[in-house]
């Protein structure tokens, strides 16, 4: 899938990224484009290795020192992850108001292309993920740590409401009417995000993107995982990571076309992660209402990036969180439940 044009002022060329390579002392590459869905990424190919360049907004530069901190601390704990280049002191160069970050290749395989609904890689990808949350949120004071929008962001009704009314003033169409349908889904925010506060105590550093397209496999199985896209990595419930992987590794779509959760499966691998990071077996219950947020936050953020850009491929995931939100208002009591009884 092609991802859609950028803003206007957003557009790089090619050419205009040789002063960006030429920052990181790069002479001589090939550059081509990457496709991806919220960014532009570019594959820098030179004489002896494979990069990656990608564009941030101004105002990313903490978070991207934190990445580069990240990503030491996971390599220290024998985890593979993508080194940042430094452009003089700082991990990343500035161009035209933006910032580029250029990062070394990894090989392996995206997770998306393996099957994990199965006891044994559901178990397996708990404990890793129990090992990744060790390794970056050892010696870490939490105060130190940046926070994150999910649980913070006073203005999230405001943004919800603008959101609605900025659509509703736009020309009709399917996608629009889809993402205000969406929208509709939303209302409970505030007080999923007051729940969240009071029954997942257990904050750290968390990833902030964990799902299967930002993990590589390396050979059989998922002995060696590498993680990728450390940049939204910030303070939060520790179930963040959990919920985001367990929601976009075991959706199944189900025979009247909806989405639907494999509980069996994200119930072992939540019971796995529990079970290593040795969590209060009684924390996982709140896991249903951190997916919640999640899956709310995720909608208002699609619908402000289409009135901000117009359609785009983004704008059908809304409809994926909105089944996603139905699903466990159906199943989400039954699921704390039986998450309730794993653990030390």
């Amino acid at each position: 899938m092609r991802p859609w044009p950028p803003p206007a002022g957003m557009t790089v060329t090619v050419q205009e990224l040789r002063p960006v390579l030429t920052a990181f002392g790069i002479r001589r590459a090939g550059v081509g484009h990457e496709p991806t869905l919220t960014s532009t990424v570019y594959r820098v190919r030179t004489e002896d290795r494979l990069l990656y360049l990608k564009r941030h907004p101004e105002t990313a530069a903490s978070r991207i020192v934190w990445a580069t901190e990240i990503v030491e601390r996971l390599r220290q704990h024998g985890i593979r992850a993508p080194r940042f280049l430094r452009s003089g002191a700082d991990p990343y160069a500035q161009h035209r108001g933006h910032l580029f970050t250029l990062t070394e290749a990894v090989d392996g395989q995206p997770l998306t292309l393996l099957s994990l609904a199965a006891s044994q890689p559901a178990r397996q990808m708990g404990a890793f993920l129990a090992h990744v949350h060790r390794a970056v949120n050892t010696g870490v004071s939490p105060q130190t740590l940046p926070k994150t929008a999910l649980l913070d962001d006073a203005d999230y009704a405001v943004r919800l409401l603008d959101a609605q009314r900025h659509l509703e003033r736009l020309p009709a169409t399917p996608a629009r009417a889809g993402l205000l349908r969406a929208l509709a889904a939303v209302e409970g925010v505030a007080r999923t995000r007051r729940r969240l506060d009071d029954t997942s105590p257990h904050h750290g550093l968390v990833h902030g993107d964990f799902w299967p397209g930002n993990l590589l496999a390396r050979g059989a199985g998922l002995a060696d995982v590498a993680v990728l896209e450390p940049e939204s990595s910030c303070r939060a419930p520790l179930l963040t990571d959990l919920a985001q992987f367990a929601d976009l590794a075991f959706r199944v779509r189900m025979d009247g076309g909806g989405l639907a959760l494999d509980l069996v499966s994200a119930t072992a691998f939540a019971r796995a992660y529990a079970e290593d990071a040795a969590l209060p077996g009684a924390a996982l219950r709140a896991l249903p209402a951190v997916l919640v947020a999640i899956r709310e936050h995720s909608i208002l953020w699609i619908a402000e990036r289409h009135v901000e850009d117009g359609a785009n491929p983004l704008d059908p995931l809304a409809e994926n969180d909105q089944a996603i939100l139905a699903f466990l208002a159906e199943a989400g009591d039954r699921w704390a439940e039986a998450l309730g009884g794993a653990g030390p």
